[in-house]
């Protein structure tokens, strides 16, 4: 997606895709450019269209609805943990980390 342009400035450098993967509605809005949040009618240009569904806690109770979302991979951390991406209204990146499989994250499934 970088390479082809789909980060929110059209350049093919940096990680700055999550504008491109969101979908155009149901986020909440703010100012920070570059963001899924901000001028809500740019987004989606890979035609992903990831909703911000936020997450699933230990508690069972939901947390960040209309302002993130959060997709398990298929590749293990440890045991208790597998790798996710995630975008939020606040970061233009699309992003990674290890969460405990405990938590309730989206899944997404892609035909090759």
């Amino acid at each position: 997606l970088i390479a082809n342009g789909h980060n929110y400035d059209n350049t093919t450098v940096d990680n700055k895709i999550a504008k491109s993967l969101c979908s155009t509605t149901l986020w909440n809005t703010n100012s920070n450019v570059g963001t899924p949040s901000n001028n809500l009618s740019l987004n989606n240009s890979s035609g992903f269209s990831a909703v911000p569904s936020g997450y699933r806690g230990y508690d069972g109770s939901y947390y960040l609805l209309g302002n993130a979302c959060y997709y398990w991979t298929t590749t293990n951390y440890s045991l208790g943990n597998a790798e996710i991406r995630y975008m939020g209204i606040n970061n233009a990146n699309l992003m990674i980390t290890n969460s405990n499989k405990n938590y309730g994250y989206s899944v997404r499934c892609i035909k090759n």
